[in-house]
Order: structure tokens, then sequence, then C-alpha cells
């Protein structure tokens, strides 16, 4: 994935569904939906994608991605990506449209002739995006971004926006994000703060290090699915903010003095 964002395209294509993986993409992107389905969610809300949408995904959103897919239907999805400076160089040579009452509130999927148009002579680059001209990229990905101006008057306001995350009420971004298993110091940047100061401001609001108090939220949290909504440890780890099930249970069973599976027993 690190390649393809640099290259400006990636092309994704399985026949076994995929377990949910965690993304923040530091540029914007664009996926379309060939075949199958892909679910991804924020922490408001779950989305599903079918083949002939679209979806823009602005810079530093936090995702769960899973790509749902068999034998007899494959998932297959093309995506183009806006890399900073990409976006930068365009912006000093055309004017960005401004609109006050722009607002992303929802995710963006977009269903149109012109985005089918677009992908579908992409297809034929399957397997040899490695070998894409920087040339060629640059004509689609600004291609792109003009279909994308086009139908969407106003998201100029994102686009053309090159600030860091400014500093933010840490206590309610932490709240709706526990359960993205980021680093601390990507916590620190999403919400405006230095490392140190992002430590510094935790342990006053919270009473506690960051990463004590992220486990503990995330344990509670899975308690909260396997006993109440009785789901499986299998089904929770990931959703709950742990890398591996393994490190989950031990987790687990340190802080409530038994196993997750024990639950239903």
């Amino acid at each position: 994935m690190k390649e393809a964002l640099k290259i400006g395209f990636f092309f994704s294509c399985t026949a076994t569904s995929l377990n949910t993986v965690e993304k923040m993409f530091p540029g914007n992107l664009i996926t379309y939906m060939i075949e199958g389905q892909l679910k991804f969610s924020d922490p408001d809300s779950a989305y599903y994608l079918q083949a002939g949408d679209t979806v823009f995904i602005k810079r530093n959103d936090l995702l769960r991605f899973s790509k749902l897919a068999s034998k007899e239907q494959p998932h297959k999805s093309i995506g183009i990506y806006f890399p900073q400076s990409f976006l930068q160089e365009y912006y000093s040579q055309h004017q960005p449209v401004y609109d006050s009452s722009f607002k992303l509130n929802n995710r963006l999927i977009m269903k149109s002739p012109l985005w089918d148009d677009f992908f579908e002579p992409l297809k034929s680059y399957w397997g040899k995006d490695n070998d894409l001209q920087h040339q060629i990229v640059i004509i689609k990905q600004t291609e792109a971004l003009a279909i994308l101006r086009s139908l969407n008057p106003g998201i100029d306001t994102i686009l053309s926006n090159f600030d860091k995350p400014g500093k933010i009420d840490l206590e309610e971004f932490m709240n709706k994000n526990y359960k993205f298993n980021l680093p601390l110091n990507r916590y620190a940047y999403l919400t405006g703060r230095s490392l140190a100061t992002f430590k510094r401001d935790f342990s006053k609001i919270f009473a506690s290090s960051p990463q004590r108090w992220l486990t503990l939220k995330r344990l509670e949290y899975a308690h909260f699915l396997i006993s109440e909504k009785g789901l499986r440890p299998s089904d929770v780890y990931v959703d709950s903010g742990f890398e591996n099930l393994s490190h989950f249970s031990n987790a687990f069973k340190k802080r409530f003095g038994y196993n997750p599976s024990q639950i239903k027993n």
C-alpha cells in the first residue's frame, strides 16, 4: 500500500473475505468499486460499497475496512490517491472555490456515469500499476480531481486545506476514537499536540497514562460486546483496538480474572 500511495493508483482484487484492517491516509483518496462489497466504518457509522459506488475519503480519517468477497463474487476495486504535494501543486495553478456552508458531515459516497467512464480505461492497467509513467498518473489524478470538484461544489474547502490538525478537545476525541489502534504519536498529531503535550494534557484530564487508559477502555468495550451482544472473542478483538487475539485474551484475563471465552459459561 505504501508503494501504491507513492504511485497514485492502487488495484485490489481478492476472492476471500479479509478481516478488518484500520487505515488512516495522510492524503485524500477516491475508491471505486468494480465488483463485490467493501464495508468500512468510522466512529459513528458503518457503510457498504457496492459495484459502481465511488467513495471519497479525506486525509487523516480514522476508518476500518473489511473486504467482503467469495470465489463467486470477488472483491475488485481501484483507488486513486492525492498526495498533499500533488494538491499543493494543483492549487498553485487553480483557484479554489470556497464555500463556508460546505460540510462533509456524512460519508461522501457517489454513483455517477462520470466515475464509470473515468475508471473503465484504468482497468487496462491492472497488474501494471508499477509501470505507470509519472506523467500518465498526473493526467489521471487531475482528471479525477476535476470530476470530484464538478460533482461536489465546495469540496475545495477540504482539498485545498494543508494545515496540520489544530488543537482540539482531547477528552471528546479520545472517548470517540479509543477503539482505533493508533500509536500515541498519531493520537497526539490528530489532536494538535506534540507527544509530550499530549501525555501531559491526557494525565490532567483522565488521571491516567494514555496507554493504561486505552487498554482498560478497550477491554470494557470488548466485555460489553461479548457479554451483552453475544459476540465471540475472535469477532471483537480488532474492533476493540487490539492487534491480535492472544494479546487481547491475556489482557482480558489480567483485567477481569477469567478468559473472554468463559463469559457465556
